[in-house]
């Protein structure tokens, strides 16, 4: 498979549409989605349920891997959230049901994720042979840095030519010098199967607020230099969660009007904020600011005419949308990150 960036998207409603969205275009190959299924339906008055969406709108044409995830349930989160999280943690069957379900859907991909702080023995390779039965002839695996040997040990036994290998550093530094022996293990495997490598981190910190922005100005810390450097440690490509934050947010949360803007031409995040608390914000103050920055004007017309996410900016500039939604601008950071990766890269 030749692709360069792997846009990892939970399926809650902002980040589905999304996904819908880059079916839709469609993205190119260099784009390969990675979709975390962290509740059983988009939202909690949701009529179908994940795998029927996906069914529903999936682009037959197009590879995306689904990642059912292991992991603690998080606090603050909301109960529906909770309560999956639970049920795949304590019940191996209910995941592997799901995957079942998934397996007519053409093209997609399995994830063989864990839970670091609560791993099983064997457990990927009870796992991948379960998914192989299905009939599932491409899987992905998913290590985090921070809990490596015993799974990957358990990886070199099952990963097959095809296969991917995804190494998640969670929010720590690609360029740590603690990661360079866990790198070569990874590029030496390569050497004995033909696989991709995938590698893939979280670039927003998980205490940065939208009332924390300077508005206007980028956003310190949050670029590592990794869309540069990672083929240079011996990756296919990068990932990241587009804008967003990796972790799951809280529920509930007040108005607070707020935007991330991604430059490519200087590699970094731009940071839009509102004057008070009030949803017209998006229009009346940050639309404006965002049109007479530099980092807007960076891009050509024909970027701001076919991108989803700059197109959507400008209909609320022109008054087709109001804007008056918050959930429309996490989409619209999203879009404009992950089609900016597509045309660029």
């Amino acid at each position: 498979m030749d692709f360069k960036y792997v846009p990892i998207l939970k399926n809650r409603r902002e980040e589905l549409s999304v996904l819908k969205t880059l079916f839709k275009m469609p993205i190119s190959t260099k784009i390969l989605p990675l979709l975390e299924i962290v509740q059983d339906k988009a939202q909690k008055n949701s009529k179908t349920l994940f795998y029927e969406d996906l069914e529903e709108f999936a682009n037959p044409d197009i590879p995306f891997m689904v990642d059912i995830r292991k992991m603690a349930r998080p606090t603050g989160t909301s109960p529906t959230v909770k309560q999956f999280l639970t049920k795949v943690k304590r019940d191996v069957n209910y995941q592997l049901d799901l995957f079942k379900k998934l397996h007519k859907i053409r093209n997609l991909i399995p994830v063989i994720s864990y839970d670091p702080n609560d791993y099983d023995s064997n457990e990927i390779i009870n796992t991948d042979k379960e998914l192989r039965k299905i009939g599932y002839d491409r899987i992905a695996y998913r290590l985090t840095i921070n809990y490596f040997t015993v799974p990957y040990s358990e990886i070199i036994k099952v990963i097959k030519d095809n296969d991917i290998l995804i190494l998640d550093l969670e929010t720590v530094k690609y360029s740590n010098p603690d990661h360079m022996d866990k790198y070569n293990k990874v590029k030496n495997l390569k050497l004995s199967k033909k696989i991709s490598l995938v590698l893939v981190h979280s670039v927003l910190k998980k205490d940065m607020t939208n009332t924390g922005l300077v508005n206007g100005e980028k956003i310190d810390g949050l670029n590592d230099g990794i869309k540069k450097h990672y083929s240079s440690y011996g990756f296919d490509a990068f990932g990241d969660y587009t804008c967003v934050k990796g972790e799951l947010p809280p529920s509930g949360g007040m108005i607070s009007p707020g935007f991330i803007f991604y430059s490519w031409k200087n590699d970094c995040y731009i940071g839009f904020k509102g004057r008070e608390p009030k949803l017209t914000e998006f229009k009346d103050y940050i639309v404006p600011n965002v049109l007479k920055s530099s980092y807007w004007n960076e891009y050509s017309n024909s970027h701001r005419d076919k991108c989803p996410g700059c197109f959507k900016v400008l209909e609320v500039k022109n008054g087709f949308d109001d804007g008056k939604n918050q959930g429309l601008w996490k989409r619209i950071s999203m879009l404009h990150y992950i089609y900016t990766m597509d045309e660029l890269l």
